[in-house]
């Protein structure tokens, strides 16, 4: 295997911008293999020198003229245009002095002076007489319509300023989406139309402020929220401790799901909550969809509070052993928060979420994970769908602007990050399935800004450097790899519908995701590469494995299907261990990793791999299938810390078993006496199906 040279790993990372074959084979007329370096350049030791060209793109095929009869001269033809000219000539001519609105004449100046004031008049023209033909405009339309100046050179060009809708367009867009919103229209999924807002049709960065639902109005209704309000003070703990859960929500967990919120104008609803009656709360500008928020914060703060000591944990504080009381009083009053918020998520009666605020519930349900998978991908569903209507793929470059003074830095960062967090998760949700619903040449959002939520409530909209170490430091490293995992999908998918397997990744595809990955760690921040060992803040040092750990499960994902190789065996080994290895580190600063349902399948695929190595490597000395194996004793104890991992775990200790024997077997006299030619080999494919059929 050659290194490549920085060219040559430019050209793989855009490899379809290249020609497959290099350019001393397309010289020399040689049969290239179309890697990089080729066959043909290594055998004549130029390996360095190898380069594809780009691709210059193929220009539309003319159709073929038809037969012309022997009569048809050229001549004949050009003096037939000619004429037809001067006619045509003659014809705006007299059009010009009858004083014809839709033209001036092609010597007047103000056609070159003020092209955009003559479009906007013909359109606003247009808006009366042909407005159904000026969305779709057939050829039949275009010589008897307002459209005739096109013939004239010095006359505006519609098509040249078609990224500028004039009015006409404009209107038509806004008046179909105003009759969209009929109230007695509804779209299923989408909730009732007459809650969408009318504004948002217009080319706006403005993301939509919640609006009140009609269902609140019915006495039915009211009664509900008092009631939830009057349950919710009473589930609710005291101030202390309800601080310290928020405080661990936003330190642990808020990193999780793309610090979708903006914490201190939570904490602010929170105190509101705690000192409000439930009368001055149902008058408050907050909803349920806020009661429902704060209950998941909590919820998901005792999750993650540590449940024993470790290095930045002190298991003897009073706040510790209040919220471990709490969590074991016996009425599991977590599972109560979450029950409430549901129901309080729920309170429209419709499946739309309404406002930010409800789809920031959502996802740190689906980050809870708590329900079936069913009724998580129905949320996840929504809150993209949801999202869309809102318009926060078009935001753009979104900032606050003297054009739409409601709009502050705070409401649109939490719009920007509500629709890269669900990006990350509809991407990295699809390498089961496959197939993603968000696509990034539809979308126009500007990534999170680097800064802290403290800069925000400053109005504050410049940027940290990104070699310090801030709050949306670990976001923005995960969409760039998200970034990588949606290309490795897309690469699939390509190669499967050209003939490939899905599951097993072509040659070519897996050097440029290993160039794109190797990229990606090369380019971390200081603090979150492979050789930091910076560990402050205390949640530096998590966020840092985590990411190491993930890129090295797509790593070893693309890798493993050489496992049955001896030589690439060891890449495969080494990078399971890794990720092994860091669960030490990772249990020391965060007790509750074990409860990552994503660290369980990452340290599952590593451990998995160093145990099917274990199987495969017969000529392994005692001392080095010793520590192998104790590695793998290590994950599994780390595994059954995890709630659901029962039938991972009897996987791999039935593979233990299956290892155990073997190495009985190879241990014995006669097998030693006994010749490796008369040796069973593994059936790695009859043990998977025994182990599926004790494990279902």
């Amino acid at each position: 295997m050659h290194q490549l040279v920085p060219e040559q790993q430019l050209q793989m990372a855009n490899i379809h911008r290249f020609t497959p074959s290099c350019s001393r084979c397309r010289q020399k007329k040689l049969k290239c293999d179309t890697n990089l370096p080729c066959n043909q350049c290594i055998a004549k030791g130029v390996h360095d020198e190898c380069r594809k060209d780009s691709r210059v793109p193929r220009g539309r095929k003319r159709p073929k003229l038809a037969t012309t009869s022997s009569s048809d001269k050229p001549d004949d033809e050009l003096a037939s245009l000619r004429k037809r000219v001067k006619q045509l000539e003659q014809q705006l001519a007299r059009q010009s002095a009858a004083g014809s609105p839709s033209l001036p004449p092609p010597s007047s100046s103000n056609s070159s002076s003020h092209p955009h004031s003559d479009k906007r008049s013909l359109s606003s023209h247009q808006l009366g007489t042909s407005s159904r033909g000026s969305q779709t405009t057939g050829p039949s339309e275009i010589s008897h319509s307002h459209s005739r100046d096109r013939y004239s050179p010095t006359a505006p060009s519609f098509d040249s300023d078609e990224e500028e809708p004039g009015e006409t367009e404009t209107s038509l867009v806004v008046l179909e989406k105003l009759a969209a919103s009929d109230p007695r229209v509804s779209e299923p999924g989408h909730g009732k139309a007459m809650n969408k807002q009318i504004n948002n049709v217009l080319p706006s960065t403005r993301i939509p402020r919640p609006a009140s639902s009609p269902f609140n109005a019915a006495p039915a209704a009211l009664n509900e929220r008092i009631e939830m309000l009057m349950l919710a003070k009473r589930l609710v703990p005291d101030k202390h401790l309800v601080d310290v859960l928020i405080h661990t929500f936003n330190l642990g967990c808020h990193n999780l799901v793309g610090r979708i919120m903006h914490m201190p104008s939570v904490q602010k609803d929170v105190a509101f909550f705690a000192d409000a009656t439930v009368e001055e709360l149902l008058t408050s500008p907050l909803d349920m969809y806020d009661l429902a928020r704060f209950l998941m914060i909590l919820r998901l703060g005792m999750r993650f509070y540590p449940w024993k000591g470790g290095m930045f944990i002190d298991d003897a504080a009073p706040e510790f052993i209040a919220i471990n009381a709490l969590k074991n009083r016996g009425d599991d009053v977590s599972l109560q928060w979450l029950n409430l918020a549901k129901r309080a998520l729920a309170v429209d009666r419709n499946f739309s979420l309404a406002s930010l605020t409800a789809i920031q519930t959502a996802i740190l349900m689906i980050l809870d994970g708590r329900d079936s998978p069913t009724y998580l991908r129905m949320l996840l569903r929504i809150s993209i769908q949801t999202s869309l209507d809102m318009g926060l793929h078009r935001l753009g470059s979104a900032m606050p602007s003297s054009k739409n003074p409601d709009d502050d830095i705070v409401h649109i960062e939490s719009g920007v990050r509500i629709w890269w967090y669900l990006v990350v998760k509809d991407w990295c949700s699809a390498q089961r399935e496959g197939a993603y619903t968000i696509h990034p040449s539809q979308m126009t959002t500007r990534k999170p800004l680097h800064t802290t939520d403290a800069r925000l409530a400053q109005g504050r909209t410049d940027e940290i450097s990104r070699d310090d170490h801030c709050e949306t430091s670990y976001t923005l490293c995960q969409i760039e790899l998200a970034n990588i995992i949606r290309e490795s999908i897309d690469l699939r998918n390509e190669q499967s519908t050209l003939g490939g397997a899905y599951d097993v990744i072509s040659p070519n595809n897996q050097k440029l995701l290993h160039v794109k990955l190797e990229t990606f760690l090369g380019d971390l921040p200081p603090f979150y590469r492979l050789d930091s060992t910076e560990m402050l803040p205390g949640v530096l040092a998590v966020q840092r494995c985590l990411l190491h750990q993930q890129a090295f499960d797509v790593l070893l994902k693309l890798n493993r299907k050489s496992l049955s190789s001896y030589s690439e065996r060891a890449t495969c080994t080494l990078l399971a261990e890794q990720i092994v290895s860091t669960q030490k580190l990772l249990r020391s600063v965060c007790p509750v990793i074990d409860g990552f349902w994503v660290n369980f399948l990452h340290l599952f695929g590593a451990t998995l791999t160093l145990t099917i190595s274990l199987l495969l490597d017969e000529d392994l000395t005692a001392e080095a299938r010793s520590r192998r194996r104790g590695k793998v004793q290590s994950a599994l104890d780390t595994m059954h810390e995890t709630l659901g991992s029962d039938r991972g775990s009897r996987i791999i200790e039935t593979l233990l078993a299956e290892e155990q024997q073997q190495w009985a077997a190879r241990q014995h006299p006669a097998a030693r006496a006994g010749s490796a030619a008369r040796r069973r080999p593994l059936d790695l494919a009859a043990l998977t199906r025994r182990i599926v059929a004790q494990t279902a």
